[in-house]
């Protein structure tokens, strides 16, 4: 049982990293959602001693290099939502599905913080505020995508 939930949780790991390197144009490249940090969230929440600080510092380190940025920047920012959703897992877990967005929206935003910071720290800021337009995409998908994993998760898992 532990081997598929395994299995499911790096499945799903390895589709936000390609749907985080997926060529778009540059008018979605701003609005396209934090695959990876949604995955992190959705995973962290719903089987926490699977999914924790660790899954989210690896995935980050794999986004790193897949996005050549710099080394320990996503890590670091995935690692801190993964222990800000572990606190507020209780705040996600007894709602519907589509009511805790706004712990999402604020989730995604520290994500999002949190790497502007070391950016803001090594001289590279965004020149715009569409940086900020991915965060508001991303808790709009929120409902869909969790319900979406839902299903998959109990399909895989059963």
């Amino acid at each position: 049982m532990r081997l598929k939930r395994l299995l499911t949780i790096y499945l799903c790991f390895l589709l936000a990293l390609i749907l985080m390197i997926m060529p778009l144009p540059a008018v979605l490249q701003s609005l396209w959602p934090s695959w990876p940090i949604l995955v992190i969230i959705y995973w962290v929440s719903v089987w926490p001693d699977e999914v924790g600080v660790g899954s989210a510092w690896c995935l980050g380190l794999f986004m790193d290099a897949l996005s050549g940025m710099l080394l320990g920047q996503n890590a670091l920012a995935l690692a801190l939502v993964a222990f800000l959703t572990k606190i507020l897992r209780q705040r996600l877990q007894p709602f519907p599905i589509w009511q805790p967005w706004l712990i999402v929206i604020i989730i995604v935003g520290f994500g999002q913080l949190c790497l502007l910071g070391v950016q803001w720290f090594i001289g590279r800021l965004p020149e715009s505020l569409s940086y900020w337009f991915s965060t508001l995409t991303s808790a709009l998908i929120w409902p869909w995508l969790a319900a979406g994993l839902n299903r998959y998760r109990r399909q895989w898992t059963s």
